[in-house]
């Protein structure tokens, strides 16, 4: 299983990624998902506000445990396929190098992390 665990107690994310994330899940799943968002402090989500990372991880580990691994793929593969590519991305190294960018745009008060590209 993959580790749920913030790099950092104060790192935060914006609202819309995890609005983004919930609105990747199948529609007949996505009212359990705000159970599970709520029963670990995510509630009332605004894209503009910022949360505190850990418990949105705690509401995906829970979501591994009791559905599969399975499912947080699909979000993944969803959301990963609806997001639009900006312009000037015409290689991977481009568009792994933008998402380093994009991952330090929607976290603040600690290093979310990002890739090397060599």
């Amino acid at each position: 299983m993959a580790e749920y665990k913030a790099s950092s107690p104060s790192l935060e994310l914006i609202g819309g990624m995890i609005v983004s994330v919930w609105a990747a899940f199948p529609d007949s799943f996505q009212k359990l998902l705000k159970g599970i968002l709520e029963k670990h402090g995510v509630a009332n989500i605004s894209p503009q506000e910022w949360y505190s990372l850990q418990p949105t991880l705690d509401a995906l580990k829970e979501i591994e445990e009791k559905y599969g691994h399975s499912i947080l793929s699909q979000v993944g593969e969803q959301a990963a396929s609806r997001a639009p590519l900006p312009p000037g991305i015409d290689s991977f190294k481009a568009c792994i190098s933008a998402l380093n960018v994009t991952i330090k745009n929607m976290h603040r008060g600690g290093n979310p992390g990002g890739y090397d590209v060599e």
